[in-house]
């Protein structure tokens, strides 16, 4: 089944060290949100912190409504000096 998408998002940077950005797609075909996103992080010259949060959207093909499909919850901090770590929290 085709797919006619647009997206965008945007980011910017709050200070030296901080991050956030949020982005999305909308199913022009199904007149309906593909993907919603967003982060914020937080990093120095030594560490890295942060959080990502993503949801995208299904359909069900019986009723022919939407809902969420999955939705993930992700931190990462990572030691530039001794390397990263990944945690999915949902």
């Amino acid at each position: 089944q085709a797919r006619d998408e647009v997206g965008g998002g945007i980011s910017a940077r709050i200070g030296d060290y901080w991050h956030v950005g949020v982005s999305g797609k909308y199913d022009l075909t199904l007149d309906r949100p593909a993907l919603i996103q967003g982060n914020i992080g937080y990093e120095d010259e030594c560490f890295i912190l942060e959080g990502l949060f993503m949801k995208r959207f299904a359909q069900d093909l019986v009723t022919n409504q939407y809902y969420p499909a999955n939705t993930v919850v992700l931190f990462r901090i990572g030691f530039k000096t001794l390397g990263q770590y990944f945690l999915r929290a949902i």
